[in-house]
């Protein structure tokens, strides 16, 4: 049974700049790896689904030590009992109920916003529309101020990067913004209650009792920061795989009813998330690694997904292929937004689709991109033709 082995390095160039071919490399010859920045890896599809469905051999409760406890993030955080509580409180903000009503509102913003960039003809997806987008719409289900956005997906990247890089002072600078921020709504609600997250959120209980100012603040920042970057990241790799690949973009516009499940199948080939981190709570061998008790381990759901052994021909693009993906996780902590990103990833390519004959990369630009805290496009200069 072997040690630690400095086995890859998550920043390297390649890890940065190609890190689907990577990850697929170190899914076929090093399935659990270690390197000191990040801990522990696992890159296939059965031990990613194992390690999300054994909460008590592998918790989510946060393994950065610096971070107050109060500054977890409910109930992503967070192991059972405690989370399966939490998480049944919050369900009825996704309520297929909920979610439907806020279709127009989203339908609305996609044309507003690609109004501009057909009338022009040409523009970068990413600072025009995949990038705005999710942060204004989330405001907009949550009854908060859509005119917050630009500020909130601000703070959402510093404080994300600052996690990833293990920058604890940033973190908590950030940490104590956002809880300024937070509290002042929730005292604005206690005074004059309004119909919006915050207001809600004063009625519940947890185990018969309020909600405490610090789970509040949690929940609501957690639905802030993570509310809308994993779907900014979707709809800018999703345009980026139809741009660039023709046959699938009018499959979609001669068959409306593929792009629900098209959409996961193009997102399982370029996972927007790339990993979640676990803690394992006792000494477990994975492919003849020792993870001791205590070591963080982050499961790679951009390599799971494209991992064979999962999916059949997983190196093609099935549009009809019936969604079994990772793209919101698996086991108690699936995404409790996927609803959300669904619709709102749905609606965006239906308006895209609709209003264009065709959309490509526009050749006197260039495609940038970007590995952590997400897999995603920095720049996508795209050319339109409008329907």
């Amino acid at each position: 049974m072997s040690e630690h082995v400095e086995d890859w390095d998550p920043r390297s160039e390649e890890a940065l700049t190609r890190p689907r071919e990577l990850f697929d490399r170190m899914r076929e010859e090093c399935p659990v790896a270690w390197a000191d920045w990040r801990g522990w890896s696992v890159f296939r599809y059965e031990d990613v689904v194992d390690i999300s469905r054994d909460p008590a051999t592998w918790s989510s409760d946060d393994a950065w030590d610096e971070i107050d406890p109060e500054d977890r993030a409910i109930p992503l955080r967070i192991d059972p009992p405690d989370h399966t509580r939490y998480r049944k409180m919050l369900m009825p903000l996704f309520a297929p109920k909920r979610i439907k009503a806020h279709e127009e509102k989203c339908r609305v913003m996609a044309r507003e916003m690609l109004a501009p960039l057909l009338a022009q003809g040409k523009g970068d997806w990413v600072s025009a529309f995949s990038g705005p987008y999710p942060v204004r719409t989330l405001c907009q289900f949550l009854g908060w101020p859509v005119e917050d956005a630009e500020q909130i997906q601000e703070w959402s990247e510093t404080i994300v990067s600052a996690r990833v890089r293990r920058d604890i002072a940033t973190f908590r600078k950030m940490a104590a913004v956002w809880n300024d921020y937070i509290d002042h709504f929730f005292e604005e609600n206690r005074r004059n209650p309004g119909e919006n997250v915050s207001a809600w959120l004063l009625e519940q209980t947890f185990d018969e009792r309020p909600l405490t100012q610090a789970e509040m603040r949690s929940i609501m920042r957690l639905m802030l920061q993570a509310g809308h970057g994993t779907t900014t990241a979707a709809v800018g790799n999703a345009v980026a795989h139809l741009a660039q690949n023709p046959q699938d973009q009018q499959a979609l516009r001669d068959d409306p009813s593929l792009i629900p499940g098209g959409a996961e199948e193009i997102l399982r080939l370029d996972n927007p998330l790339v990993r979640m981190q676990r803690v394992a709570t006792k000494d477990v061998e994975l492919h003849g690694k020792l993870i001791r008790a205590g070591e963080e381990v982050g499961i790679n759901y951009i390599s799971a997904n494209r991992d064979p052994r999962g999916f059949p021909d997983a190196d093609k693009c099935l549009l009809d292929r019936k969604p079994r993906n990772l793209l919101f996780g698996v086991g108690i902590h699936t995404c409790l937004g996927a609803p959300l990103a669904r619709l709102e990833l749905k609606v965006v390519l239906e308006e895209l689709l609709k209003a264009t004959s065709s959309f490509t990369v526009d050749p006197d630009g260039e495609i940038t991109r970007k590995t952590y805290s997400r897999n995603e496009h920095v720049t996508l200069p795209l050319l339109f033709t409008p329907a």
